[in-house]
């Protein structure tokens, strides 16, 4: 038995016949001077159109559609460039909030640190007497002052 290295003649026969099926006849078979040598030399024949089929441009049209319409969610969606921008923004006012928030925050710790009663600083239980009880001595002086 031998093996085979490639395609066998028959094959190839078949492929090529085929191939000018498809083609049409060419300029290398038989009678030179036929009609369809004569077309397929000089000139090309015409071929019928392709009718315009509306599947095919309907699907076209669906994806284009579907294109702009991701195109415009990615701007101005729920999740776009319009929305990422404003939430951008409000972080950052959110942030400013928030420091100032912390701020107060650590101011009245500080104040309720200084009033513990185990001990508690002279100087403010004495500023916070005078001002909410009204308490002071005669020769006192009471100014007081926004804060």
């Amino acid at each position: 038995m031998q093996a085979s290295i490639g395609p066998n003649f028959s094959t190839i026969r078949r492929k090529t016949a085929v191939s000018r099926l498809r083609r049409g006849p060419s300029c290398d078979s038989g009678n030179l001077m036929s009609s369809n040598n004569l077309t397929s030399l000089g000139r090309r024949r015409k071929v019928a159109a392709r009718p315009h089929l509306p599947k095919r441009r309907f699907g076209r049209v669906a994806a284009v559609a579907s294109l702009i319409f991701l195109g415009a969610l990615m701007l101005v969606g729920p999740t776009g460039v319009r929305a990422w921008s404003e939430s951008a923004r409000m972080l950052d006012q959110r942030e400013m909030e928030l420091s100032a928030l912390q701020a107060e925050r650590d101011r009245i710790a500080n104040r309720v640190e200084l009033l513990d009663p185990a001990h508690a600083d002279p100087d403010l239980v004495g500023e916070l007497l005078r001002s909410n009880l009204n308490v002071a001595h005669q020769d006192e002086l009471v100014l007081s002052r926004d804060d």
